[in-house]
């Protein structure tokens, strides 16, 4: 079966990051990761991704010696053509401005953001793509009212491991995986080793 009515254009608004961590020693490791771009109230671009993504005491542990160096956001080149905004298959990696003072972080949930990051040499054309605001995203009492155990959920990514990633190269784009709600939905999930409330 096919399912309708989801845009295909919402591909282009989840884009990657990459952080780079380091030890005392200069030793450096480089990880690749999902994230995206919703509006504030405000009305400020909030870059969004999974807090173990960027802190290493979740992937590598509490002792690890490695501390966040730098983040770099995948942005995609906009061009416009005849009074129309297109997005091409160029994307770039651009280094954000004091990512470590710009960093907020859940103690609760995988979840770290960025506000309005700025960016070391931006290049013309190269923009993030802001999926929607933030007052439309589900929030806790969405959940406990229309989701239910073994529901299916869907969502999009650059999945990968140890070093090698499945998306498509040629356009820079994500796909889309499938699964079910694994846990009771009317309690925040606790686990010590998996630090989320939500699974």
């Amino acid at each position: 079966a096919v399912m309708k009515g989801i845009e295909q254009n919402i591909l282009f608004y989840i884009t990657r990051l990459k952080a780079v961590f380091s030890d005392e020693n200069g030793s450096a490791k480089t990880i690749f990761a999902t994230a995206f771009w919703v509006f504030n109230k405000k009305g400020e671009k909030i870059f969004i991704t999974n807090r173990h993504n960027i802190d290493p005491t979740l992937m590598l542990g509490e002792d690890t010696p490695f501390k966040l160096k730098s983040v770099h956001i995948e942005l995609r080149k906009q061009i416009n053509k005849d009074g129309e905004v297109l997005n091409t298959n160029d994307t770039e990696f651009f280094e954000v401005t004091n990512p470590i003072e710009e960093l907020k972080v859940s103690d609760t949930a995988d979840c770290a953001i960025i506000v309005d990051p700025e960016f070391i040499d931006l290049r013309d054309g190269y923009k993030p793509l802001v999926i929607s605001k933030a007052i439309e995203l589900v929030d806790a009492n969405f959940m406990k009212q229309n989701v239910d155990l073994f529901d299916t959920i869907s969502f999009i990514g650059f999945p990968g491991k140890n070093g090698t990633y499945w998306h498509d190269e040629e356009a820079n784009l994500p796909i889309l995986r499938t699964g079910v709600i694994a846990s009771y939905t009317h309690k925040p999930f606790a686990n010590k080793s998996i630090k989320t409330d939500d699974v």
